[in-house]
């Protein structure tokens, strides 16, 4: 370490120090050794305790888009002129047979579609049933039972396997019925495959740190959910909201890091952090493979910070009392 601290500094990656900076310098980089037991961000999602039981979900509200399938049970209710309710299992032929309607193809719609189809069918049987203000005779459409679907969980997740889940089931419950990814494993390049058809790649971020759901997709049977190993991960510990190993894409800077960890704590200084960096395998000599740099943190809560962080970089933030 001592040899790392007195080597010379090129500019594009390190600052000289001085003599009387040195000892500073050395305890900073031991301490950055510490934040090799911080969390992977996201990962604590996926953990279950012992006596906590995984639960699929089977009822309740499903989205107004949901298609129906072979194994999902439908709930006819008809009132007015006659009172009489029901219940349907979609057969492998996508079919419910209706006693005195018969057999209606129901695969692929949803609830919506099934009423204005219903309409037609039930009408001509049950005089009453129309679509004006005038009928005497309504009825109603719902979802009893869903149907269960297979998805395949493999790469970099704690057990990979097949799973039985829910119609309704999405992205992170597939990842959740897996254990989650390991610690290299991706939370933003996860990857579905439907059939020979390959859905794109989806970040889980915008959840974890926004509430948004949006690359959290519905999964359906036969999908394959493949994590690849993460590319980039970077380490940043110290005056900062969240502690933790977060993964970065290509392009992404400091902004997005300290948004991720939710900023700066107060105690923070907030004009500059320090970051230990691993040179690229080319540049390295005896006893100089890494260098620790400057990163100013003016611009970090505003966008303008153009820092650019590199896989392996460890970040410390640094209280404004300690400096």
């Amino acid at each position: 370490l001592l040899r790392d601290v007195e080597a010379p500094f090129e500019p594009e990656f390190g600052l000289g120090l001085s003599d009387a900076d040195s000892l500073a310098f050395l305890t900073d980089l031991l301490d950055s050794r510490e934040v090799e037991s911080l969390p992977v961000f996201g990962k604590s999602f996926f953990e279950r305790t012992s006596s906590f039981q995984f639960q699929q979900l089977e009822n309740g509200a499903v989205g107004a888009d949901y298609r129906l399938g072979p194994g999902d049970e439908v709930i006819l209710l008809i009132t007015g002129d006659v009172e009489i309710s029901y219940s349907f299992d979609v057969n492998r032929s996508g079919m419910i047979l209706i006693p005195d309607v018969g057999q209606v193809s129901v695969s692929g719609l949803t609830i919506s579609d099934l009423e204005n189809r219903l309409y037609n069918r039930l009408g001509s049987v049950y005089s009453g049933i129309s679509r004006g203000g005038d009928a005497t005779t309504r009825f109603d459409v719902s979802l009893g039972a869903l149907r269960t679907i297979a998805v395949y969980v493999s790469g970099e997740v704690e057990r990979p396997n097949r799973y039985p889940l829910s119609a309704v089931a999405t992205l992170l419950e597939a990842l959740y019925a897996a254990g989650g990814p390991t610690e290299i494993g991706s939370l933003r390049r996860v990857r579905i495959e439907r059939g020979q058809t390959s859905l794109g790649e989806f970040d889980l971020y915008p959840y974890f740190v926004d509430g948004s759901a949006s690359g959290d997709i519905r999964l359906e049977n036969g999908d394959l959910v493949f994590v690849p190993p993460a590319e980039s991960q970077v380490t940043l510990a110290g005056a900062v909201r969240r502690q933790a190993i977060f993964e970065l894409l290509p392009g992404e800077t400091a902004v997005d890091l300290f948004k991720f960890a939710g900023g700066l704590s107060p105690e923070a200084n907030s004009q500059i952090a320090t970051v230990e960096r691993f040179l690229p395998a080319d540049r390295r000599q005896e006893g100089f493979d890494r260098v620790v740099l400057d990163l100013p943190l003016e611009g970090i809560g505003t966008e303008t910070n153009s820092f650019e962080m590199f896989p392996g970089d460890n970040v410390m933030v640094h209280s404004a009392v300690d400096l």
